[in-house]
């Protein structure tokens, strides 16, 4: 069979099947007697007649105010779900994603069997669509959703997403193409979990995040009366490094960083070193900053320099931040002039080193500046310098940076730009900068915190460049930026304006 003849069949049969799925949305006739509150009950019948005549817009509409007005009335459940079904039929991506918002809603309450599968073979529906506006994260989730085609008596086991054809045999590289704009044929679509299973997979995990929370407030109160008997508890639990577990280990952490004891701190690094979750470790990371100490820094120290893993070295760069010890700095200006480290990484370094006690100094931010090559880590002191305690130092060195021909114009405008959020820029320093400027952005930067003044003087140099300025793109600009003014001298002049 020819690939134009399969993607014939197999929409027909998508179409079946969604047809078959959509059975329970689509005969719309719930029963009110259950309804006791007459405003509830009228505004239902209100949304049901907007959706039986097609005006999606104004059913979602009702639907929403039924279910935010009347949470507690039995027809709230089915009215979040009604909504989800008239934004899916307006289509197009935000009313669709809306749509999954309000199922989402509903996921995590106790409904009837009935509207429960009805709302799964909605979000299905959905994300199909969605899926052809090349919706990534949709795209991901249909891989997830589990249509056993046998109950619908079908032949074929092929479900359709698109008008054209890719074959999808389990890997994510048809998805891929989904994404950039490409359709799929998706098939091997039954070999997934039945809808029961995952429903009693739902009431597991809900029943399992309840048994977790009851295992943490026992641990907290433990610490709390006898951490001397709570922090043994805490290493054996610690010692199980299944998945189930990364959940209580994660929080334990926590509850071990209130405890002010040499153990509590052994069993945090130690986690640091061999537990398997990326999410464990990261915790420790962040409350060895909180704890302080010479060995906690030297923890940090060690993962900032060195770790392979980006994410923690990060991590480990804000923790240092917050420990008040001049060492900190000088791990973080290493890593800020270490060429061997990634440019984002660098930039990272250099912004909590502002943020720290001993590092946020405008001096220290111009020796990195001198130090560095990179007009990318260079745009990042910029930046860091404006979260310096020094605002006055700190304008006067980014108007500095400004005036420089020597610097790239890129970092020119972008001194500029954080100049203006610090303080008002002299106006002459102003005028100067935008007669010299060789770029559109330089000169759209210098609009930007003139118009962000609006003093007389800022208002007298934009009136100047508006009669002078033969970038058409530019003078429309000034233009607006003057409009935006109470200057009394305004109406006058964009009357001028108009009639010359």
């Amino acid at each position: 069979m020819n690939r134009m003849s399969l993607n014939k069949r197999a929409k027909g049969l998508f179409g079946v099947l969604l047809a078959a799925a959509m059975l329970g949305m689509l005969l719309i006739s719930p029963v009110l007697a259950d309804s006791e509150d007459d405003e509830a009950v009228e505004l239902y019948k209100q949304a049901n007649e907007y959706l039986n005549h097609r005006n999606y817009e104004r059913a979602a509409e009702h639907f929403s105010n039924l279910y935010e007005l009347h949470r507690d009335n039995s027809l709230a459940h089915r009215s979040q779900y009604l909504e989800a079904y008239s934004l899916y039929h307006l289509g197009g991506k935000k009313h669709l994603r809306r749509a999954l918002g309000s199922l989402d809603g509903l996921k995590v309450l106790d409904l009837s069997r009935d509207l429960a599968i009805d709302s799964e073979e909605l979000e299905m529906r959905i994300d199909a669509a969605l899926s052809n506006l090349g919706d990534a994260e949709s795209i991901r989730r249909m891989s997830e959703y589990v249509v056993h085609l046998e109950d619908l008596e079908l032949d074929t086991d092929v479900i359709v997403v698109g008008e054209t054809g890719v074959q999808f045999d389990g890997d994510y590289e048809a998805y891929v193409q989904l994404a950039e704009g490409d359709d799929v044929v998706v098939t091997n679509w039954r070999s997934g979990k039945s809808r029961r299973e995952r429903k009693k997979e739902r009431e597991r995990e809900r029943e399992r995040s309840q048994e977790i929370e009851q295992k943490l407030i026992a641990l907290q109160h433990l610490m709390q009366m006898d951490p001397d008997r709570g922090v043994p508890i805490i290493k054996k639990l610690m010692a199980n490094k299944s998945d189930e577990y990364a959940v209580l280990r994660e929080r334990a952490i926590f509850i071990l960083s209130q405890y002010e004891e040499e153990s509590a701190e052994e069993i945090m690094i130690e986690a640091l070193r061999d537990d398997p979750d990326p999410d464990v470790r990261e915790q420790v990371v962040f409350w060895l900053g909180q704890v302080g100490g010479e060995r906690a820094l030297g923890v940090l120290e060690e993962i900032a320099l060195g770790s392979d893993d980006e994410s923690l070295r990060e991590s480990a760069f804000f923790s240092l931040a917050q420990i008040d010890d001049e060492q900190t700095s000088g791990v973080l200006k290493k890593i800020a002039l270490d060429k061997g480290t990634s440019e984002e990484l660098r930039g990272k370094a250099i912004f909590w080193l502002s943020q720290s006690d001993d590092g946020g100094d405008v001096e220290l931010m111009r020796e990195l500046y001198r130090e560095v090559e990179s007009i990318e880590v260079r745009e990042q002191i910029l930046f860091s310098v404006v979260q310096t305690d020094d605002e006055d130092e700190s304008l006067e060195w980014l108007i500095d940076i400004a005036k420089d021909k020597d610097e790239p114009m890129l970092l020119r405008a972008r001194a500029v730009f954080w100049a203006g959020q610090l303080g008002d820029i002299p106006i002459d320093a102003l005028g100067s900068l935008y007669e010299d400027a060789e770029d559109d952005e330089m000169k759209e930067q210098v609009l930007f915190s003139l118009s962000n003044q609006d003093t007389r003087e800022a208002i007298t140099l934009l009136m100047e460049l508006a009669l002078t300025e033969e970038n058409a793109e530019l003078k429309t600009n000034i233009i607006f930026w003057i409009g935006q003014s109470d200057d009394e001298r305004v109406p006058a002049f964009l009357e001028d304006i108009i009639f010359h």
